[in-house]
């Protein structure tokens, strides 16, 4: 009997013929499409973005939104996205399909049907979602008015206390 290949990318070993035909096929018909010269073009070519995604059970993402505009670099995209080289109408039209994308995946990771780190890798690429750490401090915090001194009597008493037990390898 064979192992079942429990890795993220296992179920790329058992991919039926058909459905990577259909995905394939799905694709071409995206990637036979040039960049679209009006905003209104862009509107109608997202909207068959989403239908296609639909229709052909492929899960809206970025790259394949990408090549539904006639195969637009990553910087268009993002370009866009900040009103640079685009109409106001066009970025709209932008940050709504990406907010769409965006939400899909939200809510496949929020309904377990994707692997939360993979979810995670595509919030950071795809919506700009950092992790981050603020320390923050204002002049009326109380820390930041502490002089050298003040910060060191404050904390003076676990100098006397033992360092942490090392544990042996």
């Amino acid at each position: 009997m064979a192992r079942k290949n429990n890795f993220p990318t296992g179920e790329l070993e058992s991919l039926p013929k058909e459905y990577t035909g259909e995905v394939v096929e799905s694709l071409m018909e995206l990637y036979r499409k040039g960049k679209p010269k009006t905003d209104e073009e862009t509107e109608r070519r997202i909207d068959e973005y989403f239908e296609l995604c639909d229709k052909a059970s492929i899960r809206p993402g970025i790259e394949s939104m990408r090549l539904s505009l006639g195969g637009i670099s990553r910087q268009t995209l993002l370009n866009w996205e900040n009103g640079i080289g685009c109409s106001e109408k066009r970025q709209e039209l932008i940050v709504k399909a990406k907010s769409f994308v965006v939400a899909f995946l939200e809510q496949l990771m929020l309904n377990n049907k994707i692997f939360p780190g993979s979810g995670i890798f595509f919030l950071k690429n795809w919506a700009n979602y950092k992790d981050n750490v603020e320390i923050s401090t204002s002049e009326n915090s109380s820390v930041a008015q502490l002089s050298r001194e003040e910060i060191s009597a404050r904390f003076a008493a676990y100098q006397e206390e033992p360092e942490p037990l090392q544990l042996d390898d």
